[in-house]
């Protein structure tokens, strides 16, 4: 689902920390499912994934949902932000 190749369809679905949507399959045989009904005209979204690392920071997140962690990190990462948020916070 690399977003550099322009035959890829999917490289249009956009992370959100509420996805609609998840990715499916193996290998080169990826299928998108989704997780919940989905309105005409609604935009596709899933969550990327992206690990927490060092460079977390790099990817922000701007999809607005309520339980936006900020950077785009994977749902079971999510905690360490928000860790770090209320650590500098309560300073």
């Amino acid at each position: 689902m690399d977003g550099d190749f322009e035959y890829n369809e999917a490289r249009l679905i956009n992370h959100s920390c509420n996805p609609n949507c998840e990715v499916g399959g193996k290998g080169l045989k990826l299928w998108i499912f989704a997780l919940k009904d989905i309105k005409i005209g609604e935009e596709l979204s899933y969550d990327y994934g992206f690990g927490y690392d060092k460079d977390y920071k790099q990817f922000v997140c701007k999809c607005g949902s309520k339980n936006c962690a900020g950077y785009i990190v994977r749902e079971g990462s999510r905690w360490r932000i928000k860790k770090v948020k209320s650590v500098s916070v309560s300073r």
